[in-house]
C-alpha cells in the first residue's frame, strides 16, 4: 500500500568541538541525518503528490536554531534539516502534502 505518514527520525550524533570534528564523521552525521531525511522523502513524494493528502514529519532539534558547544556539527545538520522542512512545507502545500518538523529540546 501506500506511505501515508513519513516519519524521517534517523539521526546521529557526536560530542566534539568544531576545531576536532573530523570532515569525515561530520559529513556521516550529514549524510544520515540531512541526507537520509531527503533520499525518504523524495522516494514516497510522487504518491503523496498524486493521492494529494499526505504527511511527512521530520525530527529537528532544539539545536538547529540555536547551536551549543561541543555539537556543531550536529547543530549544522540539524539547521539543514529546519530549512529543508521549511522548504518543502511551501513547495508541497499546494499539492496537499502537509510537512511538520518536530522540535525536542533537552529532557
Amino acid at each position: 500500500g501506500a506511505v501515508d505518514v513519513l516519519v524521517n527520525n534517523a539521526g546521529f550524533s557526536a560530542t566534539a568541538t568544531v576545531a576536532e570534528t573530523p570532515p569525515e564523521l561530520a559529513a556521516k552525521m550529514h549524510d544520515t541525518n540531512v541526507l537520509g531525511m531527503l533520499r525518504l522523502a523524495q522516494a514516497v513524494l510522487p504518491r503523496m503528490i498524486e493521492r494529494r493528502a499526505d504527511l511527512i514529519v521530520n525530527m529537528g532539534s532544539v539545536t538547529g536554531h540555536a547551536a551549543v558547544p561541543f555539537s556543531g556539527a550536529y547543530s549544522a545538520s540539524k539547521a539543514a534539516v529546519r530549512s529543508y522542512s521549511d522548504a518543502m512545507r511551501v513547495e508541497l502545500r499546494p499539492f496537499g502534502v502537509r510537512v511538520l518538523l518536530v522540535v525536542p529540546g533537552a529532557v
